[in-house]
């Protein structure tokens, strides 16, 4: 599993988190979204394979109407809580 960092502006709620998680669903390899710890801006793409796709990304989350940015790969994913 992979991470990659992207800021999206708005998800302030567990219900727009959760339907950002589920736009980004449609992105076979993509396994989850979770909070980073960068800000309140800041979410983690948690995805399978070696080829992270931020711009495949940030297109489905724009089109469903969020505010995105790229930040970059995660070199080593959190320790799970």
């Amino acid at each position: 599993m992979h991470a990659y960092e992207l800021r999206i502006r708005g998800l302030g709620s567990a219900a727009g988190r959760n339907a950002a998680r589920w736009e980004l669903l449609v992105c076979p390899e993509v396994r989850d979204l979770v909070k980073g710890r960068g800000g309140p801006d800041r979410f983690l793409v948690i995805y399978e394979g070696e080829w992270d796709q931020p711009a495949v990304w940030c297109r489905v989350l724009e089109n469903a109407g969020y505010e995105v940015e790229p930040i970059g790969r995660i070199r080593e994913l959190p320790a799970a809580s």
